[in-house]
């Protein structure tokens, strides 16, 4: 019991770090405007037909950055704090331009027809070359729920 006490304290710790350092690099800017090139940039609102308020209107955001080197930098953010930041890259050795993005935006039952109960969640960012496929991924905008639940369950279960 003593030992399990002190694991979940660095489990924490690890957390709470990771969390600090993501939070400071995302707030510093990692993307340099005049090292990166603003490729593609879009935004959704899932709940626009749902909310009136303009104040609860979630907003998701994907902006799609090209270095001097060709490595593309994608950044996904939110104003909702449902969703954590994420950025990641993809090393490539060819100019993209906004016609090599695709964003398919999915519910989070994998559909790609949202309606008012069903809303998107999920970004299927799809960048190609010549209709080959250079990167998928899929970015969850919702993933803090999923984790808010596994917790209750944990809770629930002891």
């Amino acid at each position: 019991m003593f030992k399990m006490k002190y694991i979940i304290l660095g489990i924490v710790i690890v957390i709470i770090g990771i969390f600090i350092c993501v939070f400071l690099y995302d707030k510093k800017g990692l993307i340099l405007e005049n090292e990166s090139k603003l490729i593609y940039e879009i935004s959704e609102c899932p709940n626009s037909k749902v909310v009136a308020n303009e104040n609860e209107k979630v907003y998701y955001y994907i902006k799609i950055y090209q270095e001097k080197d060709n490595t593309i930098i994608v950044k996904a953010t939110s104003n909702s704090e449902l969703m954590k930041g994420l950025q990641y890259t993809i090393k490539y050795d060819k100019v993209i331009t906004q016609d090599n993005i695709e964003i398919k935006w999915l519910t989070l039952m994998g559909q790609n027809n949202a309606s008012e109960n069903n809303q998107a969640a999920i970004a299927d960012i799809i960048i190609s070359d010549n209709k080959e496929v250079v990167s998928e991924r899929k970015i969850n905008f919702v993933s803090k729920i999923i984790e808010i639940i596994v917790d209750r369950i944990n809770k629930n279960s002891k």
